[in-house]
């Protein structure tokens, strides 16, 4: 019997923008404990009369949200110093969240500049100071399905 491979969300990575745009300049954030990508379409009632009955929809407007789970270290976390630095000031900042590693055949995810909409952080008596990120799409580049670059050329 041969062995089954999955892909496994500890593999998964989340990268921002680092001292400058683009793709090649991601950094990955290594304090992330957990994530969620979520792409949704919304959909427009296009019922008529001509359709017998039988009610229609057609795709309209895409969203695309992220949220991390971050845990804080004693260390400067730049990852997580410059998504704070944005929440506040509200800057968006470019960002990729992959299935794998960049420029690794099979990783893939949205590419693209994103707002942060939530930076929660709790402080319990014991355990790290973990940190709830909420992403959302501002101005999507493209969806990657083999690690590379998917910005349009």
């Amino acid at each position: 019997m041969g062995v089954i491979a999955y892909n496994l969300g500890k593999d998964a990575k989340a990268y921002i923008e680092g001292s400058s745009a683009g793709y090649a300049n991601l950094v990955e954030m290594a304090t992330v404990q957990s994530g969620k990508v979520n792409v949704e379409t919304a959909e427009a009632d296009t019922t008529t009369r001509e359709g017998d009955g039988w009610g229609s929809s057609s795709p309209t407007i895409r969203k695309g949200t992220v949220e991390l789970s971050c845990l804080s270290k004693t260390t400067e976390d730049a990852s997580l110093t410059k998504i704070e630095a944005a929440a506040i000031a509200g800057n968006i900042l470019e960002g990729a969240f992959l299935t794998g590693t960049t420029g690794v055949a099979g990783s893939r995810g949205p590419y693209g500049k994103w707002m942060i909409s939530s930076f929660n952080r709790d402080e319990e008596i014991e355990g790290g100071i973990p940190f709830q990120v909420t992403l959302k799409l501002q101005e999507y580049i493209g969806y990657t399905t083999d690690g590379t670059d998917p910005t349009p050329t």
